[in-house]
């Protein structure tokens, strides 16, 4: 890992992609490969010309550059962006270059100097980091797989807390993992049927989540 250049913007970004299938918005919340309409079950695969990432960091980055702030749909993706580092999820501190710090990056984390949470931050796949190497990092982005070698994320998690009910025959709090309807109760033995209703909480619609790309301006290409 290179030491830091001497100039770092940062870009906060929120995507979704309108689904051909079912004309519904599918959430693009990192720098993934390919993502799945909740609704209709329609795979798009980012790598194309259309979709691909060169292409969207092409707009992102032209335009962002141009213009701070952009919130305009187009026929075929819904984008946002805004020249801005991430806040401190827990106590909002403003977070900024000078607070990263490459032994915590190896570890996949941007730490919050006053609070010390953690936000998850590790260097762009190649998929992108070819076609664009300006791109940095990518700090909050979901990601389907990482470079070989990378440490997995250790964050604090302050959102998407795991959802518990009580156990029907003992009233011990019980954890829903989201993969098994039937959960096994650790102190009775009790197998409980997660209701209807708390299932579908449980899977509901995916929302459009905020990532950031961190970027060196003085490498940027369009």
């Amino acid at each position: 890992m290179a030491d830091f250049p001497e100039k770092m913007n940062c870009l906060k970004v929120s995507l979704s992609i309108i689904c051909t299938g079912c004309n519904g918005l599918i959430p693009v919340n990192g720098p993934v490969q390919k993502v799945k309409c909740i609704k209709c079950g329609t795979i798009k695969n980012l790598k194309g010309e259309h979709y691909g990432w060169h292409n969207l960091l092409y707009n992102i980055f032209k335009s962002s550059l141009e213009h701070h702030k952009n919130t305009g749909p187009s026929h075929s993706i819904k984008l946002s962006y805004v020249n801005e580092w991430p806040k401190c999820s827990k106590c909002k501190h403003q977070l900024g270059a000078k607070h990263l710090n490459l032994n915590d990056i190896k570890n996949n984390q941007f730490i919050c100097p006053k609070c010390h949470t953690a936000k998850s931050i590790s260097e762009p796949l190649k998929s992108i980091k070819k076609p664009y190497k300006s791109v940095l990092y990518i700090i909050d982005g979901i990601f389907e797989t990482r470079n070989p070698g990378v440490k997995p994320i250790k964050v604090n998690k302050i959102e998407n807390t795991p959802v518990t009910f009580n156990c029907s025959s003992c009233g011990a709090g019980l954890e829903i993992n989201g993969d098994e309807r039937i959960i096994k109760c650790e102190f009775c033995g009790s197998r409980n049927f997660i209701s209807d209703d708390l299932w579908v909480n449980v899977h509901s619609t995916p929302k459009v989540r905020p990532w950031y790309i961190v970027f060196d301006p003085d490498k940027v290409n369009y």
